[in-house]
């Protein structure tokens, strides 16, 4: 099931919240069961309000909240670029599947057409997220702990 490093992290995020903790497990599931859509928006809504936990301000947009943590030495460039300025971050893709037609949407990967309303993409596309926000959600949360 979970590598024992996998298995630390969520259980930190459990710690921290519960209902943080069972919306993950909840994106696990829903990719478990190739639910490919449901578990990237589920994982992209989670990772926004733990974020905005973190600050302690749930008014401001992620992009906002992004760089209140940058200011508060709460992320570092490169979670800083994951969250919200690369050119493939998590804020942009959210954005993409929270106000585009994803029927005209696509991106290509080693030669590959891959159309982002198809489930198999969303299936691909969480599989290479997931891991990252669940780094930079447990950096979070552990950088938070120091600060209380």
């Amino acid at each position: 099931m979970y590598n024992m490093d996998k298995e630390k992290d969520l259980n930190l995020i459990w710690q921290y919240s519960k209902f943080f903790g069972q919306n993950i497990d909840t994106c696990e599931k829903l990719f478990k069961n190739d639910e490919g859509y449901v578990s990237l928006i589920l994982l992209f809504e989670t990772t926004e309000n733990i974020c905005k936990s973190i600050i302690e301000n749930y008014d401001l947009s992620f992009f906002d909240v992004v760089v209140e943590l940058k200011k508060l030495n709460m992320i570092n460039n490169r979670e800083e670029q994951i969250l919200s300025t690369g050119e493939f971050s998590i804020r942009k893709i959210r954005n993409l599947f929270a106000h585009a037609n994803l029927s005209n949407l696509c991106f290509f990967e080693n030669g590959i057409y891959y159309s982002l309303q198809e489930s198999e993409t969303c299936l691909l596309l969480y599989a290479k997220i997931f891991p990252s926000c669940v780094e930079i959600i447990t950096n979070l949360i552990k950088r938070k702990l120091l600060l209380e």
